[in-house]
């Protein structure tokens, strides 16, 4: 004959149900862990669009230091009757040197983002000239 208890259960099934102080317990942990994941929680970050600003035609003048390229062939302006080495030193030239139009990009990237920039084609003409002597 089995051991029971009075209600008829035998005493391994009585051990395996949790008592109404260890489910309290198990309760207060989870409550007392959840309110220190809320404790550690860094502030949330609220991030708001950008507003839209329309930027003028040509350049855009941007607020950045000056920082050199490294273009190795252009089209335009034709260098194409400059010897190897003069071409260098105009490659040299445009691709170190920034535009004056206030862009803060080197004379040639001015140029090939922005064509119609009258100040980058100006210097790019000088820069021909000055390579050729």
């Amino acid at each position: 004959m089995s051991s029971g208890n009075k209600k008829g259960r035998p005493e391994s099934e009585l051990q395996a149900q949790p008592t109404k102080v260890q489910i309290a317990i198990v309760a207060a942990t989870l409550a007392l862990l959840a309110g220190l994941v809320v404790l550690l929680l860094p502030a949330r970050l609220r991030f708001r669009p950008a507003a839209l600003v329309k930027y003028p035609a040509g350049c855009i003048k941007l607020q950045r230091n000056f920082i050199p390229t490294n273009v190795t062939a252009v089209s335009d302006p034709a260098i194409g009757s400059l010897s190897p080495q003069k071409k260098d030193r105009f490659l040299l030239r445009v691709n170190m040197k920034a535009c004056t139009c206030g862009c803060a990009a080197s004379i040639i990237s001015c140029h090939l983002r922005y064509s119609q920039c009258p100040t980058a084609k100006n210097l790019l003409r000088q820069a021909i000239v000055q390579a050729g002597h």
